[in-house]
């Protein structure tokens, strides 16, 4: 590894961003043949849904650690120099609540490896949802440089 970079630690966290509005929705439905009225009728939803209206596809929104593990993989070919980097997939993967379509979403994607991994071994850890109000908003801030 060069001297200059450093590789990603336990404490970075990927974060991607993205308000899922009505095209998004549309066009995911159109490109997949997902037309459920889940996502696509708000009078069905409003009348049959504990949600009152229509959520974004979960795969849709899956979509989005993509752009996660895309920042993720940026960040280790420039620390170790590698020329590229390819996803071996995702495991475990749970829709736990909905995304309303116009309103944001933020995606974090992180691990906290305690302990020394062997080689060859596989660690995995996962972590109870923790939500952290006006994170989001806070962190938009910082990157646009406005000061409070």
């Amino acid at each position: 590894m060069p001297a200059e970079a450093t590789a990603p630690g336990a404490e970075d966290l990927i974060t991607f961003s993205k308000t899922v509005g009505e095209s998004d929705v549309y066009l995911f439905a159109g490109i997949t043949g997902d037309l459920s009225p889940v996502h696509t009728d708000h009078e069905f939803m409003k009348r049959n849904s504990p949600f009152g209206e229509r959520i974004a596809h979960g795969v849709l929104v899956l979509g989005f650690t993509s752009a996660a593990s895309t920042i993720a993989a940026d960040r280790m070919m420039r620390a170790y120099g590698w020329k590229s980097m390819a996803s071996l997939g995702y495991d475990g993967i749970r829709f736990v609540a909905p995304v309303r379509i116009g309103k944001g979403s933020l995606i974090g994607a992180g691990s906290t490896i305690t302990r020394d991994v062997p080689p060859d071994a596989l660690a995995i850890t996962r972590a109870e949802q923790k939500t952290i109000e006006g994170w989001a908003a806070r962190k938009r801030k910082k990157q646009s440089g406005t000061q409070s």
